[in-house]
């Protein structure tokens, strides 16, 4: 037969009391975090030929739905979800290009490949999301 006995009961009871809070301010630290390391991982994928999508790559936190914390990575390119989510091959004109500027001569170019950096970068960060969540649960449980 085994007794628990607890002494200092109402030091549990606070502690049990304040650890949803404390857990929800650890998430969203590993949260913001997780989500830092992606942005970044991002940014060193996306395309280099005008260095405007890289440089727009952004965290924001937002409040959808109910969530306290929420994070969206925005991508402000008018060039970003064609290079996400792919296209056909066709020319463009240098006066369509942001930046044209850094191309050598004005007339039009043939664009024929995309180049992911979102999807790439969340699959490559994703394993490290779980040792984040671990992390931040250890640290609320202190």
């Amino acid at each position: 037969m085994v007794i628990v006995e607890f002494h200092n009961k109402d030091i549990i009871d606070k502690f049990i009391v304040k650890l949803p809070s404390r857990i929800d301010k650890e998430m969203f630290l590993g949260n913001e975090l997780f989500m830092q390391q992606v942005r970044k991982s991002a940014k060193l994928r996306a395309p280099r030929d005008t260095g405007f999508t890289a440089k727009n790559i952004r965290l924001e936190k937002t409040k959808q739905s109910g969530m306290k914390h929420q994070f969206k990575i925005v991508v402000d390119s008018r060039a970003g979800v064609f290079q996400e989510l792919g296209f056909e091959p066709h020319w463009v004109h240098s006066d369509q290009i942001d930046r044209s500027n850094k191309l050598k001569k004005e007339g039009f170019y043939f664009v024929s490949k995309s180049k992911p950096f979102l999807l790439p970068a969340l699959e490559h960060n994703i394993n490290k999301y779980f040792t984040y969540a671990n992390r931040s649960i250890k640290r609320a449980i202190r």
